[in-house]
């Protein structure tokens, strides 16, 4: 099922403007974008079959590979074939330079977000905070992440955990001396985040 209103995607509409691009020509193209089609609507035997035709696996078709669009979408069985396929993990799109990692977190596909961390995209710690393990978050700090490190939007662990509403990561990095009000000046800091949010009870 493709990400109703309210999970992320009308995000993508209001702040996203992606530009009009020329659809692909002649056979090698063709076949490529009938496999991102295929693909990110999780016609895997499609896609296979498209495979088998000599289909590129990691072509930039508009803007994002396969993998990123199966992220956005929040198809997670699509996500699996095409890693099982040897998709890059770490590939970035075209125009905004993104990962489809940095394409779940933005568009808040949480749950294909989480499947790429456990499948190890490179993940910042602020990232990490939203959607990956307590124990990796714990061995991070162990190893002397900075607690208010900032992602590249200008947000930190904590702000992070308080949108997802995760109770145990928000604790620990309070225990570990994260700074309720440490912000960038155009970003909300955790504590602002918290009460805009009507979750102030997180860090009560």
């Amino acid at each position: 099922m493709a990400p109703s209103a309210g999970d992320g995607r009308e995000v993508w509409h209001l702040t996203y403007d992606f530009p009009e691009r020329p659809l692909l020509t002649g056979h090698q193209g063709l076949i490529d974008d009938a496999f991102c089609c295929a693909a990110r609507n999780e016609q895997l035997e499609v896609a296979a079959y498209l495979l088998e035709q000599g289909a590129w696996v990691n072509r930039v078709t508009y803007v994002g590979t396969a993998l990123h669009w199966a992220a956005f979408l929040g198809r997670l069985k699509a996500v699996r074939f095409l890693l099982e396929h040897g998709i890059d993990l770490e590939a970035q799109d075209d125009e905004f330079h993104g990962t489809p990692l940095a394409w779940s977190h933005i568009f808040r596909i949480c749950e294909t977000a989480s499947f790429l961390i456990e499948q190890g995209a490179e993940c910042s710690p602020p990232l990490l905070c939203a959607y990956g393990t307590v124990a990796r978050i714990q061995k991070q700090l162990a190893d002397g992440t900075d607690v208010d490190e900032i992602d590249f939007q200008g947000d930190t662990g904590l702000i992070h955990a308080i949108r997802e509403k995760r109770e145990d990561v928000v604790e620990l990095l309070l225990r570990s001396g994260a700074d309720l009000d440490r912000t960038d000046g155009n970003r909300p800091s955790p504590r602002e985040e918290a009460s805009r949010a009507d979750l102030s009870s997180l860090i009560d």
